[in-house]
């Protein structure tokens, strides 16, 4: 038999009844379902499951090649209604998936999981407080960011991980922003390092400077310890803690306020930083290095080991910690930093960051 010419299996069956002179009933009586069901089946308002297709094929005796006719116009009327009457929402979820960190957002929580497209989009515009998903590739920033090594960094997702950021922000409140305060505190930063909760300290005054602190972690394919930008007159300075080092918290930090200091002027710029290098060429960069290595007393630290770089004995970094009030461990990061000692060695001084920053700050 051939199928070929039926729109619908439901149209199909009906065909076959009226050529046999069967009522719906004693189709549903033939296959054992209800009289409902069978009403169903012929109206295309139940789908069909394998075990009834082959009592179908049974009760009209088909053979291979008409059962098989039977399966296809069954496949492709199914495909046909589901895409019809899901509008293309799978097509839709995947795009989305494929285009965006969806799914990273969800695993940090940024997002609820859910299979349902629209609330996907819904939460999306909320969490990056946006009209319209399509406003994503509208965002246009002044981007300064150092590739490093890699030349795998995603543009779209450093954009997102900014919104994110700038979104979580909002729930901060910041005096007036103070730039001579700022300045007075960065020239202090290597105090707070040696206090037992200089850390938390830092980031408090760091507030009352009137910028905003958060901790996000990065999206992949961004790279990012750290970065700076505007909300308004606001400036906000967001850490990723992808090193869970105290040294780097420091010189990251330190490095942030230089930009902000310096280099941030429009609500539109946006300063991204990864791995950061002594030998750095781009000059909004190279003048945050110096800055941030000033503040954490680059200059006196060279000098003081300047006999020392082979071998950093542990007492002479504990003289040096005691005498310029600087945390060991950002010792031995400034001199690998000014590459005068390995970066391995940071691990005999390495002291951890990500308990001793307060949950307030955290954004996820």
């Amino acid at each position: 038999m051939d199928f070929s010419n039926f729109i619908s299996p439901g149209e199909a069956i009906k065909y076959m009844l009226d050529k046999r002179s069967w009522t719906q009933e004693d189709f549903a009586q033939i296959i054992s379902i209800s009289p409902k069901h069978a009403n169903e089946l012929i109206k295309n308002k139940k789908p069909l499951s394998l075990e009834l297709i082959i009592d179908i094929s049974d009760a009209f005796s088909f053979d291979e090649e008409a059962r098989q006719g039977f399966i296809k116009l069954y496949t492709n009327y199914r495909v046909k209604t589901i895409d019809a009457s899901n509008d293309n929402l799978v097509k839709s979820k995947a795009e989305l998936f494929g285009k965006y960190p969806i799914s990273e957002m969800i695993k940090k929580g940024w997002m609820e999981k859910t299979n349902d497209y629209n609330s996907l989009i819904e939460q999306c515009k909320k969490v990056l407080n946006i009209d319209s998903i399509q406003a994503i590739d509208s965002l246009n920033y002044n981007l300064y960011f150092r590739k490093s090594d890699n030349g795998n960094f995603e543009d779209t997702n450093a954009k997102i991980w900014r919104k994110v950021a700038e979104t979580k922000a909002q729930k901060v409140t910041v005096p007036e922003y103070n730039k001579q305060a700022l300045e007075l505190l960065l020239s202090k930063v290597n105090e707070y390092t040696v206090r037992n909760k200089g850390v938390s300290e830092f980031l408090n005054d760091l507030q009352l400077t009137g910028v905003k602190f958060i901790h996000l972690s990065h999206l992949s394919k961004t790279y990012m310890d750290g970065a700076a930008f505007k909300s308004g007159n606001t400036p906000i300075i967001a850490l990723t803690g992808r090193y869970d080092r105290l040294d780097n918290f420091w010189f990251t930090i330190s490095h942030e306020i230089s930009h902000v200091l310096r280099h941030l002027i429009n609500e539109n710029d946006f300063f991204a930083d990864d791995s950061f290098n002594s030998d750095e060429k781009d000059e909004k960069e190279k003048e945050a290095n110096e800055m941030a290595s000033s503040a954490l007393k680059s200059k006196e630290i060279l000098q003081w080991f300047r006999n020392f770089y082979g071998y950093l004995p542990k007492e002479e970094v504990l003289n040096c910690s005691r005498t310029l009030k600087i945390h060991p461990s950002s010792i031995v990061g400034i001199l690998a930093f000014n590459k005068k000692t390995s970066f391995a060695t940071i691990h005999r001084f390495k002291a951890s960051v990500e308990d001793k920053i307060p949950d307030k700050y955290k954004m996820g």
